[in-house]
C-alpha cells in the first residue's frame, strides 16, 4: 500500500474513512451532512471512503440518482474501494435468498469501482461452520462474477463471534476471493481474546480490511451500546492495536485501513474534529507498529 504526505511530515498509509461513525443515527444522514463528511475526509487526508448501501438509498430517497451519488467522491478525488454490507447468507438461506440480499450491494461495489464487500452474520446463536461456509460461498461466487473480494467481519455477539470461526468459514467455503475483515474492537472483546495464534495461521492476503479502533479496559455491559457508541480512538485502550499491525506487517499483509470508531464524545466535537483526531491517532498507531 502506496503513502502520501499528509502535511505534517509524516509519511502514512491511505486510510478510509467510514461516514457511519460521523452522524447520530446510523439509517439517517441529509445531503448536506454527507457532503460535509466528505469535505472532512478530504480535509484529514483519508484517500477513500466505505460506501454503505444505507447511504445510497438514503441518497436516493433525496433524489439523487446513483451516478450523482457516487460523483460526489470523484469531484473530491475519493476512491471508494470499500463497500458496506451484505447479511442474510450465514443462517441456511437459499441460493435465490441469498441472490435477493446480496445483488444490490454487489451491483453497487461494481459501480463505485470497489475491492470488496463486507459480509456480515449478526444473528444471533453460532451457526454451523458448515452452513454459514456454504452461504458465504454463495456469497463469494457471485462476488467473483463481478471481479470483488468477499471480506467476513466477526462480531463478539453475533452468529461468527470470532477470527478463528471466521477463517474456518472462509477455509470451508474454498472460495478464492473470501477474506476476513479484522476489526481490533471485535478482536479485543471477542471470547478467543487477542488470538494470534489464528492470525498468524491466516494467509497474509485474506486479511482484506483492518478496521482500527480501540477498547476501554472495562467492557460496558451492553456490547451493542458499546460498539455504536463507546469506543476509543486508536492507543488510547486495551486493544493492543499496535501488536496486531506489527503482526501483519513482519508477513507483508497489505489490507486497506480503515478506521471505524463509534464515539458519542468524539461526534460532539463535530464531523471536521472527529475525523481529524480519528485520522491523526490511527497515524500515530501505525507509525508505532513501524508500518511504511
Amino acid at each position: 500500500m502506496s503513502g502520501f504526505d499528509v502535511g505534517d511530515g509524516m509519511e502514512s498509509p491511505e486510510l478510509v474513512l467510514c461516514p457511519l461513525t460521523l452522524r447520530p443515527k446510523l439509517r439517517e444522514c441529509p445531503p448536506d451532512r454527507y457532503g460535509e463528511i466528505l469535505d472532512a475526509a478530504v480535509e484529514h487526508g483519508y484517500r477513500g471512503v466505505a460506501l454503505g448501501r444505507i447511504d445510497e438509498a438514503i441518497a436516493r430517497s433525496a433524489g439523487l440518482s446513483r451516478e450523482r451519488f457516487l460523483d460526489q467522491f470523484a469531484q473530491r478525488g475519493l476512491s471508494t474501494p470499500l463497500v458496506e454490507a451484505v447479511s442474510a447468507w450465514g443462517q441456511g438461506q437459499s441460493d435465490d435468498e441469498i441472490d435477493a440480499e446480496i445483488l444490490p450491494t454487489l451491483d453497487l461495489a461494481v459501480a463505485a469501482g470497489a475491492q470488496t464487500v463486507v459480509a456480515l452474520s449478526h444473528e444471533a446463536g453460532l451457526a454451523p461452520v458448515q452452513v454459514a461456509a456454504r452461504g458465504f460461498a454463495r456469497v463469494c461466487e457471485r462476488a467473483a462474477e463481478r471481479g470483488l473480494t468477499v471480506s467476513i467481519e466477526f462480531f463478539p455477539w453475533g452468529g461468527i463471534p470470532d477470527i478463528a470461526t471466521a477463517w474456518q468459514v472462509v477455509q470451508a467455503a474454498g472460495a478464492e476471493n473470501g477474506g476476513l475483515v479484522l476489526d481490533t474492537w471485535h478482536w479485543a472483546r471477542s471470547a478467543q481474546g487477542a488470538d494470534f495464534a489464528t492470525l498468524s495461521a491466516i494467509p497474509a492476503d485474506r486479511i482484506h480490511v483492518v478496521q482500527i479502533d480501540d477498547a476501554a479496559p472495562q467492557a460496558w455491559a451492553d456490547p451493542l451500546q458499546e460498539t455504536l457508541h463507546g469506543r476509543l480512538l486508536p492507543g488510547d485502550g486495551v486493544a493492543g492495536i499496535a501488536a496486531i499491525l506489527r503482526a501483519l506487517r513482519k508477513r507483508d499483509a497489505r489490507p486497506l485501513l480503515a478506521p471505524e470508531v463509534f464515539s458519542d464524545d468524539l461526534l460532539a466535537l463535530g464531523v471536521s474534529e472527529m475525523a481529524g483526531r480519528v485520522a491523526r491517532a490511527t497515524r500515530a498507531v501505525l507509525a508505532e507498529a513501524g508500518w511504511r
